[in-house]
């Protein structure tokens, strides 16, 4: 299954969360589906399933600690879709992606990792993006 990650690539992470596709071309509508993602030192590859086949990679090789954020808790929840409040923006210099979390803890984890990825030989330190997405988290909820 994980044939196409580079020998040079350290698997980080790896679980289900949902993503949010592009825009449809008729109704203008993304649905939320579940896909398993495998997190490296270089990219976020998604599946269809633990299984399955490669859907998509996002390069993370471009991207900051600061194109990586938590989404507020008060980010409004449309539809029926089982994609929970808590949720992640990746900016990728193409297009922004959206993903979420069953929960808060979870959420929490990849976007550390998310973050330790997206800094590495970019000379930022973790601590201070924890810190800001702790600030902003608690600027959300008042």
């Amino acid at each position: 299954m994980y044939a196409t990650i580079d020998a040079d690539e350290l698997k980080v992470r790896t679980g289900m969360l949902y993503k949010k596709g592009k825009r449809g071309l008729v109704f203008g509508r993304a649905n939320w589906k579940p896909r398993f993602f495998v997190l490296t030192s270089k990219a976020l590859r998604y599946y269809a399933s633990a299984t399955g086949s490669l859907k998509g990679v996002v390069d993370l090789t471009a991207c900051g600690p600061h194109d990586i954020q938590a989404m507020p808790q008060d980010c409004p929840k449309t539809g029926t879709s089982s994609a929970s409040i808590w949720r992640i923006a990746i900016q990728t210099p193409t297009r922004r992606f959206f993903l979420a979390a069953q929960t808060s803890h979870d959420m929490d984890a990849w976007v550390h990792d998310l973050v330790e990825v997206a800094t590495h030989g970019l000379g930022c330190r973790v601590e201070e993006v924890e810190h800001d997405i702790t600030v902003r988290r608690r600027h959300a909820m008042r």
